[in-house]
């Protein structure tokens, strides 16, 4: 069920968005070469008022709200992600920590030693992973 409801949009939205995001700087001359790459940046890449501009050189091609606008995105898609992978491993925490309680029930005395043990390794993962964020 998940392949037909949700996994279809899912993959039909992402195309949809990339193709957005990389067709919109085409009809305004957004791209230029940058050390053998094209980025969305003014040419030359000091040039006008936008966030790395000098405000006085003027801009041979390129647009400076849209280079401002891209670089908003960049900066949102970091910080999306670093805060989806924060909840993605807080999450599973969460859920291994519940597994555990759960099984305590059934275990001996003898394994109170041993209670947590593997939501212990997950938290110290977690924590090792998203503090590299």
């Amino acid at each position: 069920k998940f392949q037909r409801r949700l996994e279809r949009k899912m993959h039909i939205s992402i195309i949809l968005v990339t193709f957005l995001i990389a067709l919109v700087p085409l009809f305004f001359q957004g791209y230029n070469p940058s050390c053998g790459t094209c980025e969305v940046h003014p040419l030359p890449r000091w040039c006008g008022d936008w966030y790395f501009g000098d405000g006085e050189t003027e801009c041979l091609r390129g647009n400076e709200i849209l280079s401002d606008i891209y670089v908003v995105i960049l900066m949102l898609l970091v910080i999306a992600a670093t805060l989806f992978c924060m909840g993605a491993m807080f999450q599973i925490y969460l859920s291994v920590y519940r597994q555990e309680r759960r099984n305590m029930r059934y275990s001996f005395n003898s394994q109170s030693q041993e209670n947590h043990a593997q939501s212990k390794r997950i938290r110290k993962t977690m924590l090792l992973y998203t503090s590299s964020f």
